[in-house]
């Protein structure tokens, strides 16, 4: 048998191998102070984040009240509080995800009351139209391009005829990620760090391909990603004015925002 390079047996990954092994090993594995990789790397944001991270976990939980008994949490990675809030609004939370250190997370602090999967989702292994409603934060566009699509179309099959999905994903075309692509693309890394994983965005138009049986609606999310803030708001004072600011903007602007905004929610609601 030929001899195959570690560098070899990484580029015969597939993207979700890729992603399975980083949170496997380090994503979802805490440090002596019990804080996750994901946290360090991603969720860094200041003292002065924490009224407006607020504001945007009551309006996604807010999306999915009164929907019934079952939600599908895919890709609930190390289910942060505000999942944990929204599982509290079903009966029975369904977790799916391909890290099996998600799923061991996800069962200690849910126990009796979920139903665990280690899954791809692209090939979720529940019946047709058997969850109510289905959360996926920040995960899809971690999901091969090409592939993408298939992992909406399983979330819309598992979601029963008026239930909805909630994806928050991250908006190519805001101004702030046209700079970082821009960088990214001209070999510019050091202002917002090495990319640590796979990522592939679509604008908003992509989405209108699950229209017909279904209901698109885009809502802005959040308007800056941990690695921008870190960059752009270094002081507490920039910090604090921009999230005040934010907050005012997305009230008065709401569909201004979803254009301008670095992350997006997708809100898709099963018609038929």
């Amino acid at each position: 048998m030929a001899n195959v390079s570690l560098k070899d047996r990484q580029s015969d990954d597939t993207v979700e191998d890729q992603t399975r092994d980083f949170y496997d090993s380090t994503g979802w594995v805490a440090d002596d102070h019990g804080v996750v990789a994901e946290d360090r790397l991603f969720r860094e944001f200041g003292e002065d984040h924490d009224a407006y991270l607020l504001k945007t976990e009551v309006k996604t939980a807010a999306l999915l009240e009164g929907l019934g008994p079952t939600v599908l949490f895919a890709g609930p990675g190390d289910l942060p509080a505000n999942h944990v809030r929204i599982a509290d609004q079903f009966d029975k939370v369904v977790c799916a995800d391909i890290s099996q250190k998600s799923i061991e997370i996800c069962r200690k602090k849910l126990g009796s009351k979920g139903e665990y999967h280690i899954a791809s989702l692209m090939e979720l292994p529940l019946p047709d139209a058997s969850v109510d409603a289905a959360l996926s934060a920040h995960v899809i566009y971690h999901i091969d391009k090409d592939l993408q699509a298939k992992a909406i179309r399983e979330l819309i099959r598992a979601t029963r005829p008026g239930g909805r999905i909630v994806i928050v994903y991250c908006n190519p075309r805001s101004p702030l990620m046209i700079v970082q692509l821009a960088l990214k693309f001209l070999k510019i890394n050091k202002l917002l760090g090495k990319q640590k994983l796979y990522t592939h965005y679509y604008s908003s138009a992509w989405w209108q391909q699950f229209a017909g049986d279904n209901k698109i609606e885009i809502i802005p999310h959040h308007p800056i990603s941990s690695n921008q803030a870190k960059a752009l708001l270094p002081a507490r004072f920039l910090q604090r004015a921009f999230y005040n600011w934010a907050m005012r903007f997305e009230d008065a602007n709401p569909k201004l925002a979803a254009k301008l905004w670095t992350y997006v929610t997708i809100k898709i609601d099963r018609v038929s």
